[in-house]
């Protein structure tokens, strides 16, 4: 199973199928990571963007992987 960080979700509506691909995901092998909700900060030229990513797998062997959860 993969390790899910964190290791439960929160309510997401059902239409947005984060629930569903959170539970798919962990069944991934041992050695994937896969972090919801995940937290993106740039800074471009003077301004602060801040983005969040639905799920970020990552496996050592292989990289990294972002998934956006869509209807």
């Amino acid at each position: 199973m993969a390790k899910m960080i964190p290791s439960e979700i929160g309510y997401y509506a059902l239409k947005s199928a984060e629930n569903e691909m959170f539970n798919s995901l962990s069944k991934l092998p041992d050695d994937y990571y896969v972090f919801h909700s995940y937290r993106i900060v740039s800074i471009i030229g003077n301004k602060v963007n801040e983005n969040e990513a639905d799920f970020l797998i990552f496996n050592p062997k292989y990289g990294c992987l972002v998934v956006e959860a869509k209807n």
